[in-house]
């Protein structure tokens, strides 16, 4: 297909001749490698993207923004997954035409104005130190007669969970913690959570203490302090929204896949994706598949531990730098 389009076939044709000494060549070609017979763009050389010719721009701007797996994001997220591993010439101006006309994005629109009071800032250094909740909903109810959504969220590395629940209750809400937070992550330090019946019930208190966890309840009059998951509830609103119009008893059976998207897309703050921010790498898409394998990668689990602990210590350290500075701007515009 690469060879369909003229500019990619010259610049193909070029480096299979290996003909880049010829003057009347584009300049261009130096920033492209032939790679198990396919072209791909080196303009970063440690990432080389697969180029895709103008006739498929169209169907891979569909693969990222309209199928469940991407569920619709804006146009930042959207690009940034694309660049992972495709290029073409003027990506960026594609992709933001593509969403302006994308029917579903301009139902789902949200406002993004500002909630007056105090911010109040929240400092953590480690991964599931510090984890925040809330329910989102109600929603219709499911075939599986859920209406409300319980979103967890780690406040060092945005990593989310949202699960799926028929009601708001104190039994619920410890039974779904104790399945997808304490026995998969292990026991936060602190929970944070607003004063909704189900987070003050004495079942819940019994359930922090068991679990050697201080709850920290936000203050009424400043409900900020949990901003970062009420933002993500919005998104996820706006997600389900998209997929949903016409059937609205099943938006559950889709969870997962809009969380999946959520925790793979590069977060503004942290300059990386939740699933990098925790892992220490990339996720892999199917499109990562079109990359060629990295020889670099050890085959030893101590060797491949040091590799890991080398990529996390510097990830968490410019995360930890990034969150204060957001949090002092984000001081300055509210306070």
């Amino acid at each position: 297909m690469q060879k369909i389009d003229p500019k990619a076939k010259q610049i193909y044709d070029t480096l299979n001749r290996n003909d880049l000494g010829n003057i009347h060549i584009p300049n261009q070609s130096k920033h492209y490698k032939l790679i198990n017979i396919a072209l791909y763009n080196i303009s970063d050389a440690k990432n080389p993207k697969l180029t895709v010719p103008k006739s498929l721009v169209k169907a891979v701007l569909y693969h990222h923004h309209d199928t469940p797996m991407m569920s619709h994001l804006g146009h930042r997220r959207t690009l940034d997954k694309i660049k992972k591993t495709i290029y073409w010439p003027k990506m960026s101006r594609d992709v933001f035409s593509y969403i302006q006309t994308c029917k579903a994005c301009q139902l789902t629109k949200h406002s993004t104005l500002q909630i007056p009071g105090e911010l109040q800032p929240i400092i953590v250094s480690e991964p599931f130190e510090m984890v925040s909740i809330d329910f989102a909903g109600p929603f219709p109810a499911t075939e599986s007669e859920n209406k409300y959504i319980l979103v967890i969220t780690d406040l060092l590395t945005r990593w989310v969970d949202a699960v799926a629940v028929p009601n708001t209750t104190a039994e619920t809400t410890a039974d779904t913690l104790e399945k997808r937070l304490t026995t998969l992550h292990g026991s936060p330090q602190k929970l944070l959570n607003d004063n909704g019946s189900a987070f003050t019930n004495q079942l819940m208190n019994i359930f922090c203490k068991n679990y050697g966890i201080k709850q920290v309840f936000t203050s009424p009059y400043h409900p900020e302090t949990n901003g970062m998951t009420e933002r993500f509830n919005r998104t996820l609103k706006a997600m389900i929204k998209a997929y949903t119009t016409e059937d609205q008893s099943k938006w559950d059976e889709h969870l997962e896949m809009h969380l999946y998207v959520y925790i793979t897309a590069k977060h503004e703050t942290l300059g990386l994706s939740p699933f990098e921010a925790l892992f220490g790498r990339k996720p892999n898409f199917p499109a990562s598949n079109l990359k060629p394998a990295n020889p670099n990668i050890p085959l030893s689990v101590i060797a491949y531990e040091q590799l890991l602990q080398s990529r996390l210590d510097p990830i968490r350290q410019t995360i930890r730098s990034n969150n204060k500075h957001s949090k002092d701007a984000m001081e300055l515009r509210y306070n």
